[in-house]
């Protein structure tokens, strides 16, 4: 992918981008294609504190996935007993109860009983996207936005000595040279600090 896309994509939340052609993808297939870019991206960086708002991330997405899906069995459940979704259920959270329709009452509190302890999941949720609220902004206090990037093109350029072109340069390519520049930067201070 070139980095003018990535731009798009991160500062702008157009995935758009990375469509040729709708009548072949999901817009989950885009979403997952966007997370490999962007972790690609954040491990040739090797930045530490964005590996970690990247594994945040992951986790809200997949707790507010589970939570969803919780849900979505326990309300197909509410309308129609199903072994199916009662076993989907059991994998995605710790249920006891007999659910067994026959005992309307029972089964209507063996989902409720489903239906409280997912609010751990909740409240869990509530806590990693407040730290995540928490971190994004300290993010060496620069918001990523088109103007930060074209200011790092401008910075990566001088570095390697030749114009970084958006269209025709990787994500990966970038990334590495920033990288590079960091490594480097780092060493000339060690250096300096020895002296």
């Amino acid at each position: 992918m070139t980095l003018d896309k990535f731009i798009v994509c991160l500062c702008d939340n157009d995935l758009s981008v990375l469509v040729i052609n709708w009548d072949y993808v999901t817009e989950d297939d885009i979403k997952k294609a966007w997370n490999n870019i962007r972790n690609e991206y954040i491990s040739v960086l090797k930045d530490k504190q964005q590996i970690y708002l990247y594994e945040l991330s992951k986790e809200v997405n997949l707790l507010e996935f589970k939570i969803q899906q919780i849900n979505l069995c326990v309300k197909y459940l509410s309308i129609e007993p199903n072994t199916e979704v009662l076993n989907e259920l059991k994998k995605l959270v710790p249920v006891s109860g007999s659910f067994n329709p026959s005992d309307a009452q029972q089964y209507i509190k063996d989902l409720q009983l489903v239906i409280n302890q997912s609010k751990r999941l909740i409240i869990q949720l509530d806590e990693k996207r407040k730290e995540l609220e928490e971190l994004m902004p300290k993010q060496s206090g620069v918001a990523i936005s088109k103007e930060y990037f074209d200011k790092l093109i401008v910075q990566v350029s001088k570095y390697m000595h030749f114009q970084v072109v958006k269209q025709t340069t990787t994500v990966t390519q970038f990334a590495n040279m920033i990288s590079d520049m960091k490594m480097m930067a780092e060493a000339i201070k060690k250096e300096y600090e020895q002296q």
